[in-house]
């Protein structure tokens, strides 16, 4: 089932649902309330640094056909380069696929694409392994989260992209 986060270490995804207006069934109201607290004391991009934390970032090599499949997988969640059309980013990635695994799933299909880990410029592939899985149902990312997803990037470009989206 689900945990309820109510206290101690609290994924920092929860800053990012609330800042993109949802409440996750999954975060009591008083640490929301904490949370949105926090949002309003510092804005999000002065948190980057600890957002950065919500999931392991892994960037790969894959071919085409790996790329669709990880696309089609049923828990695959679009974030980042994937998803910056959705909301109105203004970058595109073209053939770069971007999003959310639960982390047994990324391992897994690394390994049955046989994807080659390169660095971030590089990569066609970039997958945030979930520990903590707050996506159920969903196909898109929450629009806070795809902008940070955006903003720690390399890429200058993609920064500023991001960046722009957390501040509007």
């Amino acid at each position: 089932g689900q945990t309820k986060w109510h206290s101690g270490r609290v994924p920092s995804s929860p800053a990012l649902f609330l800042a993109s207006g949802e409440h996750p069934a999954w975060l009591n109201d008083a640490v929301a309330r904490r949370v949105r607290r926090r949002i309003l004391e510092r804005p999000l991009l002065e948190q980057l640094p600890r957002l950065e934390r919500r999931a392991d970032v892994r960037y790969f090599l894959g071919s085409p056909a790996a790329l669709d499949e990880v696309r089609r997988h049923p828990r695959f969640v679009a974030s980042g380069v994937s998803a910056a059309d959705e909301y109105g980013a203004d970058i595109v990635a073209l053939g770069v696929v971007e999003g959310y695994l639960p982390k047994e799933e990324v391992e897994r299909l690394s390994y049955l694409f046989a994807l080659r880990e390169v660095e971030e410029l590089r990569a066609n592939l970039i997958l945030h392994a979930a520990a903590h899985w707050p996506f159920d149902g969903r196909r898109v990312a929450p629009r806070a989260v795809v902008a940070a997803d955006l903003a720690l990037s390399m890429s200058e470009r993609t920064r500023r992209a991001g960046e722009k989206l957390l501040q509007t």
